[in-house]
């Protein structure tokens, strides 16, 4: 008796990825086996100069599940191109191949996001990651991607846009809260928050908040975002206040482009820039 065709995909997960050679061979090992439950892989690859795409082909080996293509892109049409790839109604963005992830992790959140229905939106955040920022995700409903016309066309600040977009089309948001979701397998300056107090970083979070006003977010709208990503209360509120300082220094300057550049190097008009050119530049 014939087995008959293979079930349709039920969740996606993807990636724009550029020279990880180093990294990509296990963040792929530890994303390939959640396909087991009924789960698609787009990989955008935008145009390595190192051995990436072979280290693709290594790993992934062939599996149908996996679908790769190599295209000068940005970020934000890397990440749409790999939406695109993809057909699955529940779709997970900006998995990281620098991300070795946890077990269980990706399809949980797929599996939660389709228990919810609707056009709610994840955000996951591993509560006791070194640098929750870099190992977050987002889950959406396609309708809901497809709707809000996906990413950007931009290199930086791609998701912002696409959150703000989403904020004011009253798609809702819900926090997918887990112990750990990944290790980041790249050297960066590892700040685990638990470690400091919700002030140490005052002056960062000022400057977020600054610029996330000349990005066009309302203080209630800024707000939301903080909720998504902060950890604990007592960092969402510290937050809070930090972020009311940012947007009345915003509005005490009048709007000015000056008001960011205060020994960093970065003007307002940059910030503007990133979310509004497509050939903006990432930033070093």
């Amino acid at each position: 008796m014939s087995a008959g065709p293979p079930a349709a995909p039920w969740f996606a997960l993807t990636m724009t990825v550029r020279n990880n050679e180093a990294t990509i061979g296990r963040s792929l090992a530890s994303i390939l086996p959640e396909l087991d439950a009924g789960g698609e892989l787009a990989i955008v690859d935008a145009v390595s100069t190192d051995r990436t795409r072979d280290e693709i082909a290594r790993t992934c080996g062939g599996d149908p599940r996996v679908h790769v293509v190599s295209e000068p892109c940005n970020r934000g049409q890397g990440r749409n191109r790999a939406i695109a790839l993809t057909t699955a109604p529940v779709v997970l963005t900006q998995l990281d191949a620098d991300n070795e992830y946890r077990t269980g992790v990706l399809r949980d959140a797929a599996s939660r996001l389709r228990a919810l229905r609707g056009e709610r939106v994840l955000n996951a955040v591993g509560l006791e990651d070194a640098n929750p920022y870099s190992t977050r995700f987002f889950a959406w409903p396609r309708a809901t991607l497809d709707r809000l016309h996906g990413y950007p066309n931009v290199q930086v600040a791609e998701e912002l846009g696409l959150v703000l977009r989403a904020y004011r089309a009253g798609a809702p948001f819900d926090r997918f809260a887990v112990p750990r979701i990944a290790d980041d397998l790249k050297a960066r300056d590892r700040v685990h928050g638990s470690l400091y107090p919700p002030w140490h970083r005052g002056r960062t979070t000022i400057r977020a908040a600054k610029k996330f006003a000349v990005l066009g977010y309302s203080y209630r709208e800024f707000s939301q975002y903080l909720r998504m990503t902060r950890r604990t209360g007592a960092r969402y509120a510290a937050g809070l206040a930090l972020a009311a300082v940012g947007y009345l220094s915003y509005a005490a300057s009048g709007r000015s482009d000056r008001f960011l550049n205060d020994g960093e190097g970065e003007t307002a008009e940059d910030v503007a820039r990133s979310v509004t050119s497509p050939d903006w530049p990432r930033r070093s």
